[in-house]
């Protein structure tokens, strides 16, 4: 049974819902998959990903030839050890370079 408190608890989550995809706070799936083929044509031009990985690396590794496979662009993955890769990230940064694409890491370690 629903109370009278649910019901505008429900009444109020779809208006907010509502009123965030009127605003442009959700993208609907159009913009979606125009922002998908938009991310790929850039990936095909570069001709190459490059994913930072710690402990995921060796999966990413295995998975790389469907990724290639299926969208046309290599994959390549450096395996760093999850403390070492903010030091990484900010080194290349202060460089001028910006080589990962990709970062996968452990949130506790990418704020060291």
């Amino acid at each position: 049974m629903i109370k009278l408190g649910d019901k505008y608890s429900i009444v109020i989550i779809l208006a907010i819902s509502l009123t965030a995809v009127l605003m442009g706070y959700v993208k609907t799936e159009a913009q979606w998959e125009a922002e998908w083929q938009k991310t790929l044509e850039a990936g095909k031009k570069e001709g190459k990903i490059s994913v930072y990985a710690a402990q995921l690396a060796p999966s990413v590794r295995k998975q790389a030839p469907v990724f290639t496979k299926k969208f046309g662009i290599e994959v390549e993955v450096t395996a760093t050890r999850g403390p070492e890769m903010p030091k990484k990230l900010r080194t290349e940064k202060s460089a001028g370079v910006n080589i990962a694409d990709v970062v996968i890491n452990g949130s506790n370690s990418m704020f060291a």
